[in-house]
């Protein structure tokens, strides 16, 4: 496996680290830790998908809510 930081998002250039949630046989899938790279897509999640990957479905719902504030109070701190 490569060292952590070693690889960089093809989207944004900002550096990736192993998503060992996702770890399998053939080892586990990089993900980008820039929250503002278009490819993440944090505001695009539903609470089915974190169920889907073993979240108990309260936990769940109440992280969408919090990404969905999040990303709200972002974009009226820029003015958007």
């Amino acid at each position: 496996m490569p060292e952590p930081f070693a690889l960089t998002c093809d989207s944004c250039g900002e550096p990736l680290l192993p998503n060992l949630s996702q770890a399998d046989a053939d080892g586990c899938l990089w993900i980008c830790i820039n929250p503002d790279c278009p490819e993440l897509c944090a505001a695009e999640l539903e609470s089915e998908d974190l169920v889907e990957g073993g979240v108990p479905q309260a936990l769940a719902g109440r992280l969408v809510r919090l990404i969905d504030f999040y990303q709200d109070h972002r974009g009226a701190a820029r003015g958007g």
